[in-house]
């Protein structure tokens, strides 16, 4: 929401300061304030940046062992993943398959589930190889609706458990 935001803050006010940098005794206060208002949202961006760059980084862990070994669906209980919070959401699945596909060319979407064997049809029943998971509230996405330029996904395949740190 902040990227969002930041523009029409910005935007919004340039016309203030417009307006204010018309008095002398306002200038050199302005001009102090801006500076330090800026740093101050720069330095923001910034730890935000890194804090979820170092997350990402677990992602890239887990995405970079499911290519070494082929795989391309993978579960993963919530109790076994240490990553920060803000990964463990509903859009880890497809967060994941852009990742894959972005740096390393191949589709791989991981979903982080409160338990398991709630989700033993998708990885064991042959009739569910082609659904990709996705949110609670749409879970079930078909790997075929996908657009196939940028995501491929083996003609069937199910979905593999891995227990990770």
């Amino acid at each position: 929401m902040e990227r969002a935001y930041m523009p029409l803050s910005f935007f919004s006010i340039l016309p203030l300061f417009y307006e204010l940098g018309k008095f002398d005794k306002f200038k050199k206060f302005l001009l102090y304030f801006f500076i330090i208002i800026f740093t101050i949202s720069i330095v923001r961006i910034s730890y935000c940046g890194l804090y979820l760059k170092k997350g990402l980084k677990s992602v890239d862990e887990v995405v970079y062992e499911a290519i070494q070994k082929n795989q391309h669906k993978i579960i993963i209980e919530n109790r076994n993943y240490n990553t920060i919070s803000e990964l463990k959401r509903w859009s880890m699945p497809f967060m994941s398959l852009l990742y894959s596909t972005s740096k390393y060319s191949k589709c791989v979407t991981i979903n982080l589930v409160n338990s398991i064997d709630d989700f033993y049809p998708y990885t064991n029943d042959e009739r569910k190889c082609n659904i990709m998971l996705g949110p609670e509230f749409w879970p079930e996405w078909n790997t075929y609706d996908l657009n196939k330029k940028y995501f491929s996904f083996p003609t069937c395949e199910l979905y593999s458990i891995i227990e990770h740190n």
